[in-house]
């Protein structure tokens, strides 16, 4: 991307695997393989879906998960980050549940 002109690309996680943890106030999201704790709060809207924000120097992010009957994870983020044009940007993707924890 460069300035206001958007444009599609591919990111790294494609090869990620995440912990989402939808539980009330104590709802999460853990990247195993780096390891990264995002620094969201996040907030279950549902048994199935939670929304985080994170602000910071007058920019903010917003990430949606939510995870379908077909074992699906969707996913989005939106990033608007006005000192830094080019981080702004909106992600998504849909991804497979491999599994689930007993919490």
């Amino acid at each position: 991307m460069n300035g206001d002109r958007y444009e599609f690309t591919k990111d790294s996680t494609e090869d990620s695997v995440f912990h989402v943890t939808i539980n009330g106030d104590k709802s999460s999201v853990y990247e195993s393989v780096s390891g990264v704790h995002p620094e969201m709060k996040y907030t279950a809207l549902s048994s199935n879906t939670m929304v985080g924000e994170y602000q910071s120097g007058g920019g903010i992010t917003v990430e949606t998960w939510s995870i379908t009957t077909d074992k699906k994870a969707l996913y989005s983020k939106v990033m608007n980050i006005p000192g830094m044009q080019q981080l702004t940007s909106t992600k998504s993707f849909v991804g497979d549940v491999v599994g689930t924890c007993n919490q």
